[in-house]
């Protein structure tokens, strides 16, 4: 799961926890002389969570990383070659960075 994607979850998850919080995603109230009536009914609540979430194609790259994206930038010799010297280090694998233009 990408780093924008745990984001966009966090950030639904949290709007979601606080509109409960606040009673805002209770059920409207019901007059009782309008409530269906029957035996073991279950009452069902849906809350519309709406997020407006902006992601920068410029965000910090954790140390680790830096390296294998300048061998990206540089084409795929450069980068099969960075991948085989750090692979006892880091353990990455050409097919999670190469570009699909590259496989053409």
């Amino acid at each position: 799961m990408s780093h924008a994607s745990r984001f966009v979850h966090t950030v639904l998850a949290l709007a979601s926890m606080t509109l409960c919080a606040s009673g805002l995603a209770q059920t409207p109230a019901v007059p009782e002389s309008t409530r269906p009536v029957a035996s073991g009914s279950v009452t069902v609540a849906q809350a519309a969570v709406i997020a407006r979430v902006e992601v920068s194609a410029r965000r910090p790259v954790h140390g680790t990383l830096r390296g294998v994206l300048a061998a990206t930038g540089q084409g795929p010799d450069a980068l099969r070659r960075y991948i085989y010297m750090t692979r006892g280090i880091y353990g990455y694998r050409f097919d999670d960075f190469a570009k699909l233009e590259w496989y053409d």
